[in-house]
């Protein structure tokens, strides 16, 4: 009876018990969100101070790596660096860093939208170059590279710092198969020799390529006359560059290009072959292996670059093979008031081809090359018009596309 008692006390004083509502969240996180780029948030790579995220290679007589506190960008330090790989007698010379403490990181949703930034300044003037490389590494060992070329260096107007751009996109990710999804370590490979402080090294936002897709008509067979009228272009999409207005379409047997071209001193261009960029011309840059299609930096052999001279005499030549005179294509200029017309026509069978795969991405580029007799003037070009050298680097094409 006793612990009967006990038992009924407590349910009673239970009762009487009044419990207070809480919400398991009573208000959002004041916290303010870290610095990021869409979902990337690991930007800092190095910064101020040597750390356990830093290595390089040992052998003083190749490279000397130090904190530096006098010149400074910004912060409490930067890095002094000097190599000299041929008389310190090293196959190899490296500096890595595996920041955010070596966590794996996934940059693969931000290779057209980041880069790499640092600040490198020198003791003996200006840097309009650096002998080094720049590569990323995944945890799978492989690392895609990037050189470290003179587009890539900028002065701030007012600093003495350079500013170091590397684009994502521009890193060899299908070339040298490396995972972007799981980086380890950023890593410099030197070269030859040099001296420079580095400072600030973060991932930056970036505006990549415009990576624009044309999609392309198969036409019925003949529907299209080389002409240079056009009249039977109508109703095909057009690029858009600008002032000027360019299509491709193609057949069973052959692959056209036409276009309007605004110049107010037309069809100047006396020169042939692998020179007849040089004054008025038109350029077709194209990969007809649309499984090779991605970002990469070197040309394959089924990489193409063609250039239609635009003159009274237009010819086709074939640029990836040494400048030829294209076997049975077929060209037209006609004068317009604003410019010219043109058009040109290549053989599927020039490509080694009997089909285009419909749906399949062809990296292209189309360039309108702007002169007079004395060479040419400006190219405007489709997909990377504020990028030049898309004649050898095929990661600046846009794509290609049949319905």
């Amino acid at each position: 009876m006793r612990r009967f008692g006990y038992i009924a006390l407590c349910v009673l004083l239970a009762s009487c018990v009044e419990f207070k509502k809480v919400d398991i969240f009573d208000s959002g996180s004041q916290a303010p969100v870290p610095p990021h780029i869409e979902n990337f948030y690991a930007l800092n790579v190095l910064s101020d101070h040597l750390s356990g995220e830093v290595w390089f290679t040992e052998d003083a007589k190749c490279i000397e790596v130090r904190n530096e506190s006098q010149t400074v960008y910004s912060g409490e330090g930067s890095l002094y660096l000097k190599w000299n790989k041929t008389d310190g007698g090293c196959d190899w010379i490296g500096l890595g860093i595996g920041w955010n403490g070596w966590a794996s990181k996934d940059m693969s949703a931000v290779l057209n939208k980041a880069a790499i930034r640092f600040k490198a300044k020198s003791n003996s003037g200006k840097i309009n170059s650096l002998p080094l490389a720049v590569s990323l590494e995944d945890y799978g060992g492989n690392a895609a590279w990037l050189g470290l070329f003179p587009e890539f260096i900028t002065y701030i107007d007012g600093e003495d710092w350079a500013t170091i751009t590397l684009p994502l996109e521009r890193f060899g990710w299908n070339e040298f198969g490396a995972d972007a999804s799981n980086i380890k370590q950023m890593i410099i490979q030197f070269e030859a020799s040099g001296e420079c402080f580095i400072d600030a090294v973060s991932v930056v936002p970036y505006e990549g390529l415009r990576n624009a897709t044309y999609r392309a008509t198969i036409v019925p067979l003949d529907r299209i006359v080389v002409d240079g009228e056009l009249t039977d272009w109508n109703g095909l999409p057009q690029m858009d560059l600008g002032e000027h207005k360019v299509s491709i379409c193609s057949d069973s047997k052959m692959l056209y290009v036409s276009g309007s071209i605004t110049d107010p001193t037309p069809m100047l261009n006396s020169r042939s072959g692998k020179e007849a960029w040089n004054g008025d011309a038109i350029e077709l840059a194209i990969g007809v292996n649309h499984e090779a299609a991605g970002g990469r930096t070197k040309l394959l052999l089924s990489d193409r670059h063609f250039i239609l001279r635009a003159s009274n005499n237009p010819e086709l030549y074939d640029v990836s093979r040494d400048g030829i005179k294209v076997p049975g294509a077929l060209t037209k200029l006609v004068r317009s008031e604003a410019g010219y017309r043109f058009e040109f026509a290549i053989p599927l069978t020039y490509f080694g081809l009997t089909a285009w795969s419909k749906n399949a991405a062809y990296p292209v580029e189309i360039a309108v090359d702007l002169g007079d007799e004395s060479g040419r003037k400006t190219q405007v070009r489709w997909n990377s018009p504020n990028r030049e050298g898309f004649h050898n680097n095929p990661s600046l094409w846009g794509n290609l596309v049949f319905n």
